[in-house]
């Protein structure tokens, strides 16, 4: 699960034990960086700080610490941990999956591997609750609640068909019917200044559009994640408009 953040709140990222990753450089990307190469000092930080993103390095008992970090009481509990396993390590990915990491990557970094992952979990839920969607879409609409209502009724409608046929296109192969049915959803969303769905789409169809297979199924999962959580809201979301 995404951890919750607002339009204003930094992107922080915590490094834990990590020396193929070069902080300086990842800095040029995220200016929130904590860099923690002692166990103890990783453990006061998840315990005290809220992070967006959490790297944690397999060879600095990663495998324990996840268990730390999703601990009930832990602040950072639904934070994203992604596994950092360099390539001489017989690990299989989705062992990392199963333990409890929302991800991993094998280091050293290249440069686009970095721009992905930041893009990437950057994609947070910018307030999405349905006073949320109200004021974005009143917004783009200069307050005209009727056109409001109908765009809303429309997306409702549109976007899951549109995202069953992304998936059903993935599936097959039939990546240029991916692409353009990325491209009108990306469209919709974005005129309607939804963030949450926006971002993932730009990325998916980025991505699609570059031959970057690798980045889609992440990219295709989140989007699928934030549609979800838009059409689960549908009843609070029309209640809301309904009582303003």
């Amino acid at each position: 699960m995404l951890p919750t953040l607002k339009q204003n709140e930094p992107f922080s990222v915590l490094i834990v034990d990590s020396s193929s990753v070069n902080p300086a450089f990842l800095k040029k990307h995220c200016s929130h960086v904590i860099w923690s190469k002692d166990r103890q000092e990783m453990l006061s930080f998840i315990q005290s700080i809220a992070f967006k993103l959490i790297l944690l390095n397999l060879n600095s008992d990663g495998l324990a610490l996840i268990k730390l970090i999703q601990a009930v009481d832990c602040i950072n509990q639904q934070t994203p941990v992604i596994g950092l396993i360099d390539a001489a390590m017989n690990v299989r990915k989705q062992s990392i999956i199963d333990a409890g990491f929302d991800d991993c990557l094998m280091t050293p970094f290249k440069n686009e591997q970095i721009d992905e992952l930041f893009n990437l979990w950057q994609i947070a839920r910018y307030n999405t609750e349905a006073s949320g969607y109200i004021d974005n879409i009143l917004n783009k609409t200069y307050n005209n609640r009727v056109l409001a209502l109908t765009i809303l009724n429309k997306l409702f409608d549109e976007l899951p068909r549109q995202l069953a046929a992304i998936e059903t296109a993935l599936i097959n192969n039939q990546y240029n019917v991916a692409e353009e049915t990325t491209h009108k959803l990306h469209g919709s969303v974005s005129l309607c200044g939804f963030i949450d769905m926006e971002k993932p789409a730009n990325a998916l169809e980025s991505s699609l559009i570059n031959k970057n297979y690798q980045a889609i199924n992440p990219h295709f999962q989140l989007l699928q994640q934030s549609i979800l959580s838009f059409t689960g809201k549908q009843s609070a979301i029309l209640s809301h408009l309904d009582k303003l």
